[in-house]
């Protein structure tokens, strides 16, 4: 990629050294830090021409220079409203948005199993990670005496921290009559800085737009509802409860088939019991 890997702050690839200094850091110290980087950055190219210097504190995504470089189809952007899975049950087949809802807020264990069970073959997905940041993002709530949506009378009741994905995948593609190998994308977002979470919702997200259900990890049903918290605990937890009438019906099923297999054990060992009469 053009200017080399930015790994930010990630310990991934380095000796993990505390620095007990950093426990009363503030915004302020954060910024002050990133504007010192920035100037280092620009005397270290000094003989730079001023676009280049214009562009050190812009980081383009990966995705925009592969697709650049023709390498992975562009799509027309989708101002479809998304649909709200708080306030809307999940049918399936699942619109896109109600998918990547119920991912970013499934646990994270879940998220993180199935994604990995892609990965090792139970789906064809082995992704690069394209891209991986970390931010905030800003929380508005539109002014009810406002027509539509404009931000500019929106109020803001603060900002939460996330971490985005966007993972690529190689898939068989034809253009022009011709078949060729271009990149997909599997997208992720999450709250927290829950790197892990966010790939393996990338993983799922590819997997789930190919739909094919010979693989569990594709199908819409089993992964969607598996990775609801609330679903699962709640229908876990519920055994707890009473089930007279279930298990009344379960106890008479088998006794009724213990009590045939006890009554044809009897009638065999009559009938053995008159052949045996009859001999002597």
């Amino acid at each position: 990629m053009p200017g080399g890997q930015l790994l930010g702050v990630t310990r991934d690839y380095s000796h993990r050294l505390i620095n007990f200094d950093l426990e009363a850091e503030t915004p302020e110290d954060q910024a002050r830090i990133r504007e010192e980087f920035l100037a280092n950055l620009e005397e270290a190219c000094g003989g730079a021409s001023e676009e280049a210097l214009a562009s050190l504190g812009s980081l383009p995504k990966v995705m925009d220079y592969l697709r650049s470089e023709g390498l992975s189809e562009v799509y027309e952007d989708d101002d479809t409203e998304p649909v709200d899975v708080t306030m809307e049950p999940l049918t399936f087949p699942a619109p896109r948005s109600a998918r990547l809802q119920t991912l970013a807020r499934g646990m994270t264990q879940g998220v993180t199993t199935l994604g990995y069970a892609a990965i090792r073959g139970f789906g064809p997905s082995h992704p690069t990670v394209g891209e991986l940041r970390a931010g905030t993002l800003e929380i508005l709530i539109d002014n009810p005496l406002s027509e539509g949506h404009n931000e500019d009378d929106s109020y803001y009741i603060g900002s939460i921290p996330v971490t985005e994905v966007e993972s690529v995948f190689s898939v068989d593609s034809t253009k022009n009559g011709k078949a060729h190998l271009s990149f997909e994308v599997g997208y992720g977002l999450v709250m927290g800085h829950l790197e892990t979470k966010a790939i393996a919702m990338s993983v799922l997200d590819f997997c789930l737009n190919q739909g094919d259900k010979q693989y569990p990890t594709q199908d819409e049903e089993f992964v969607l509802y598996h990775v609801d918290g609330v679903e699962a605990t709640g229908f876990v937890s519920h055994l707890k409860l009473p089930h007279y009438v279930t298990f009344q019906s379960k106890l008479s099923s088998v006794r009724s088939t213990v009590e045939d297999e006890d009554d044809s054990a009897a009638d065999e060992h009559a009938s053995c019991s008159a052949v045996e009469e009859e001999k002597e």
